[in-house]
């Protein structure tokens, strides 16, 4: 439990500090994100960077130098890294133990505002096109991986750490009248060894930062893979006024069992490591999103996502359609490259072993007589380490293919005969030793019920009809059990260790496109929540707006997040028949959006105020609507329903105007049903 000494600071830190999460950006051509990321990217990948030891502050360069490489073009050094020998390491040990106390006794709101004013600079798009660059470079991501990890999940941790340190410090104990009873939370003896991976520059930054936050010194050893962009984050920390001491950083490791021996006190371990994650697809799923949720979980970034898809079990009556749909969008569509390009899917693989690792289960695919490699496989280690999206089938659901980790951009289906669904559960949970994500794609509300019951353990994050990857800070807490961790969840990782098995279910009721027919030849749509990677947006939206009297798309203008597209032929309402992922209204403005990655945002005023909800309408379109939980609209003419908690309506205001974010959408027939919550205006 990471305890900190507060009874001095409970009365003067705000424990009322509420964080957001950190807007994705868009990096349209010619904006000026992409402007700072392009001068970023040039300045790193035209020099070599040298990267030192860090102690008590001070820059340690050693004789032992290891060198990163561009994944993506192995020929290119990125940067040169100094290795500590053992002197230097008990060197930071000791100066971690001897600054502890000063950390842990410095008033917390200074602490805080140290991580408040690194996630300030982060948002900067100084720093953010730092952070983008090296993780683009050096981890081979593109530039939209690298936006939501890199620059929103660094600041979203940065920020949701003090408000989570804050929600630590609300807890006082019941004192009587006899007694009273105070609560003393303290930093950990010794230091914080955080020892983190190559794929999310973001868990670098909390592993080592959120343990600081709470008057805790650590040792910081990142993955040689990673270590530009981290070094990096350590820098903004710097810049942000992170005293000397408080956190080393450090490229090596030793077992922390092998001298438990000669502990003290028991090593406290938190972990959260990689997944054989699932998607399973029932027969009334809906067979576009599983395709694109599919691709997207399984191949964006290579697989290289601790919570990717790499097992999915099918319905037999499903699989032709999958199957050429899969084959279809993997051949045409998907853009394997280099990750500065920016139509780029996805790029090469981490490094040598990684490669080497994949090809090898890729080539025991090939001659497995139960397994059938229908797409990709193909393996180019030539300048970089470049795995093409494999997509293989086997009739054996206990091969090692759907067991063992691989870390890589391949997906094993095994196919399911439609009557044996329930043991099909049974071998997803008992075939595997990982128990990370995963993801139920089923319109059965009883199926659903049953399925959620039975893979109980099976999975620390749960996604229904959504992709198994994609979880945000203070949305979807994340982390999981047996081999794939400790399940200590990423937002309650600073407040305690948990005595519990944690599982966090995403219900996905949320739709693509919102849009509406202008006049009888031009439809107007507004991008929403995209489930689908970045392909053709053209192919989407003309599978997305079939019409029965086969009018298709014969133009597409873009013009500030909005599509204008242009029909071949005069359409109505009734000729158009909308697929799942689209919300059709009368009125595009109605919805404006702020774009977001999960949350669509309005303004709207309060009109009326129920025992239960609060109506509101959007540029005071005062309209009569039935006050009950469940407020269906015909035709989404502006009016939304906000879910309040009882705790809120001291907030709310009749006639005020607020900020509703989006959270559930549902479309019954023609009509739509929204829930939202409210932040004031």
């Amino acid at each position: 439990m990471y305890r900190l000494y507060f009874c001095r600071w409970a009365s003067t830190f705000s424990t009322r500090y509420t964080a957001k999460n950190e807007p994705i950006l868009e990096y349209r051509r010619g904006s000026k994100e992409v402007k700072q990321l392009e001068e970023s990217l040039n300045e790193y990948k035209s020099k070599l960077n040298r990267i030192p030891c860090i102690v008590d502050g001070k820059e340690v360069w050693t004789n032992a130098v290891q060198r990163q490489l561009l994944p993506f073009d192995h020929r290119h050094v990125l940067a040169e890294y100094c290795l500590a020998d053992p002197a230097l390491l008990e060197r930071a040990i000791e100066s971690g133990v001897k600054n502890r106390s000063n950390w842990e006794l410095m008033p917390v709101e200074q602490r805080a505002n140290i991580f408040l004013k690194a996630a300030d600079l982060a948002s900067d798009l100084k720093w953010r096109s730092r952070l983008l660059a090296t993780t683009m470079l050096g981890q081979g991501k593109t530039i939209f991986q690298a936006e939501i990890d890199a620059a929103c999940e660094v600041i979203d941790f940065w920020r949701f750490n003090v408000q989570y340190l804050a929600s630590a410090l609300s807890y006082s104990p019941i004192s009587t009248r006899d007694s009273e009873n105070t609560y003393i939370q303290r930093g950990l003896e010794g230091f914080v060894a955080a020892v983190s991976p190559f794929n999310f520059t973001a868990i670098g930054a909390n592993l080592a930062s959120s343990p600081a936050l709470m008057g805790n010194t650590v040792l910081w050893k990142s993955a040689n893979t990673a270590v530009l962009s981290n070094y990096v984050v350590y820098k903004i920390l710097e810049e942000a006024g992170l005293p000397p001491g408080v956190i080393h950083i450090k490229t090596l490791w030793k077992w922390v069992a092998d001298n438990i021996d000669k502990y003290r006190t028991f090593p406290r371990l938190m972990g959260e490591c990689g997944g054989k994650n699932f998607h399973l697809i029932h027969s009334s799923a809906d067979p576009t999103t599983i395709v694109y949720a599919t691709i997207r979980s399984a191949f964006e970034y290579s697989g290289q996502k601790c919570s990717a898809c790499s097992r999915l079990y099918l319905p037999r009556s499903m699989s032709k359609n999958f199957f050429d749909q899969m084959k279809s969008i993997m051949t045409n569509e998907l853009k394997i490259g280099s990750p500065l390009q920016h139509d780029t899917f996805t790029s090469a693989v981490i490094d040598r072993p990684s490669f080497d690792n994949i090809r090898n289960y890729i080539e025991y695919a090939r001659s497995s007589p139960t397994t059938k490699i229908l797409i990709g496989g193909e393996c180019d280690d030539s300048i970089g380490f470049y795995v093409q999206p494999t997509l293989i089938e086997t009739t054996d659901p206990k091969d090692k293919l759907m067991s063992e980790e691989i870390f890589g951009p391949v997906l094993t289906v095994y196919v399911y005969d439609d009557n044996k669904y329930d043991e099909t559960l049974e071998l997803i949970d008992q075939i595997s030793n990982y128990a990370l994500t995963g993801s139920i794609f089923c319109k059965d509300e009883k199926v659903l019920k049953k399925t959620r019951e039975r893979l109980m353990q099976a999975m620390g994050n749960l996604y229904i009809n959504d992709k198994s990857t994609g979880a945000v800070v203070n949305q979807q807490p994340f982390g999981g059990a047996r081999l794939s961790g400790t399940n200590d969840k990423a937002d309650a990782y600073i407040v305690h260790i948990n005595k519990i098995t944690k599982n966090n279910t995403n219900d996905n009721h949320h739709y693509s496109f919102i849009l509406c027919i202008e006049d009888q030849s031009t439809v107007r749509v507004v991008k929403y929540l995209s489930k689908v990677p970045y392909c053709s947006l053209h192919n989407r939206l003309k599978e997305s707006l079939r019409s029965g009297r086969g009018a298709s798309i014969t133009s597409l203008r873009e013009q500030n997040d909005q599509y204008t597209c242009t029909m071949s032929a005069k359409v109505t309402d009734k000729d158009l028949n909308f697929r799942p992922e689209c919300i059709r209204v009368k009125n595009i403005n109605i919805l404006k959006n702020e774009i977001n990655d999960r949350l669509c945002t309005v303004e709207a005023q309060i009109c009326s105020i129920s025992d239960e909800i609060a109506v509101v309408f959007e540029e005071n379109e005062f309209k009569r609507v039935q006050k009950v939980k469940k407020t269906v609209i015909g035709d989404a003419t502006g009016a939304l329903e906000m879910t309040m908690w009882e705790s809120h309506f001291n907030e709310i205001e009749l006639g005020k105007s607020y900020h509703i974010r989006l959270l559930k959408i549902r479309i019954y027939n023609e009509q739509i049903s929204l829930a939202a919550a409210t932040e004031t205006s």
